[in-house]
């Protein structure tokens, strides 16, 4: 098969009927094109995710084989029944994103929050140290790209104060020992569904891995009041809740400059500053 990557919209159509010509019942729905994946709906049946490059692809293999292992989730999860290379296929969840128009409820927030909890639960690594590493070498990472690459679009103060949250942050996180879980990576508000104010469905595995749970538990406004005693109480992962949360519009920053998309660089700036005077 062609690389779907290299493929039109009605090259995918295509190549989604020849292979799986039972979905041919209806034009599929194009409903997202996001940086890594184009999604698209068939007769409110069945979802395609189309991967936009290699990268992509192969977080999709991944999260195809990831997801086959949370057998017992309390909430529906992509359940991928027709897989290709760069593209897969699972039955619709219906649902409505969470956003500013439909935000989270108290009880959706709880829901969200005991399927956190159970994500995380799953069993431990053996080299939690080795985990803890990784992970606070790719937040220095970050750091080193947003000061090559970002920092010019703030003013001196701006920096100054960016520098001011990011470097405690990073010093915390090399010397904390918190304990390594198994995140979602991604609990972004268009990855968490609804109905009716109830928790309906969880998107997008493609980002699991191994790291600090405050990390799925900052993704959400809110979660703070549904924090389990052990995080609530706790000083010091909370200030890791805060730094997540604050580096977090930076990756669209400097995806948005290296794609030289000035709106999703502007949406980003906007979202520090606001952070900034919080």
């Amino acid at each position: 098969m062609t690389k779907p990557w290299r493929l039109s919209s009605h090259q995918c159509e295509q190549a989604i009927f020849t292979m799986w010509p039972e979905l041919a019942t209806a034009p599929p729905r194009w409903v997202e094109d996001g940086w890594d994946f184009r999604v698209a709906i068939v007769d409110n049946r069945w979802v395609v995710r189309v991967a936009r490059n290699h990268a992509a692809a192969l977080r999709l293999a991944r999260e195809v084989h990831f997801l086959q292992q949370l057998v017992d989730s309390p909430v529906p999860l992509p359940r991928y029944r027709r897989v290709a290379l760069g593209m897969a296929v699972y039955p619709f969840i219906a649902g409505t994103a969470v956003s500013a128009v439909h935000p989270p409820t108290l009880a959706l927030r709880r829901e969200l929050g005991a399927f956190i909890e159970w994500l995380h639960a799953r069993s431990q690594p053996q080299r939690a140290g080795d985990v803890r590493r990784r992970w606070a070498y790719r937040r220095r990472a970050l750091y080193r790209q947003v000061k090559m690459r970002a920092l010019d679009l703030f003013s001196v103060k701006e920096a100054r104060r960016i520098k001011g949250r990011f470097e405690p942050a990073l010093t915390l996180l090399a010397e904390s020992d918190w304990c390594p879980a198994l995140l979602h990576g991604d609990l972004t508000a268009e990855n968490i569904l609804q109905d009716g104010g109830q928790l309906v469905g969880i998107l997008d595995f493609g980002d699991w891995r191994w790291g600090d749970e405050a990390f799925d538990w900052s993704a959400v406004p809110g979660l703070e009041m549904v924090l389990p005693d052990r995080l609530a109480g706790n000083a010091e992962a909370r200030a890791r809740m805060q730094f997540y949360r604050f580096a977090a519009p930076f990756y669209g920053i400097l995806h948005g400059l290296k794609l030289g998309q000035v709106e999703v660089v502007e949406h980003g700036v906007r979202r520090v500053r606001r952070l900034l005077s919080e």
